[in-house]
């Protein structure tokens, strides 16, 4: 099968198709796989600001150190 028959089939499906979970990854899978691709570009609103806030609180001195936390993972996994 040629290059072009590969396209005209997968155009031929994605137009086929309104399977949005399917169309979604199909998306997030062409998206990831560019080299100039951007992990940052395929978080939603909530998660971006999620980070931003994760970000403003480390920069209060809010944040737990990552000896801290495992500690506190450890203390929890061994009761």
């Amino acid at each position: 099968m040629s290059i072009a028959e590969i396209k005209v089939d997968i155009l031929k499906y994605i137009a086929a198709t309104n399977d949005k979970t399917f169309l979604s990854e199909v998306l997030a899978y062409i998206r990831s796989s560019r080299k100039d691709h951007d992990w940052w570009d395929d978080l939603d609103e909530s998660d971006i600001e999620s980070i931003e806030e994760g970000n403003r609180q480390l920069e209060r001195g809010a944040g737990i150190s990552n000896d801290d936390v495992r500690a506190k993972a450890k203390q929890i996994l061994s009761q």
